[in-house]
């Protein structure tokens, strides 16, 4: 599914540490 918006893994995992 990342791969379908272009996004890695990792810069999931930051946004997800921002949204705390």
């Amino acid at each position: 599914l990342a791969r379908e918006f272009g996004i890695s893994r990792e810069t999931l995992y930051q946004y997800l540490r921002t949204d705390q």
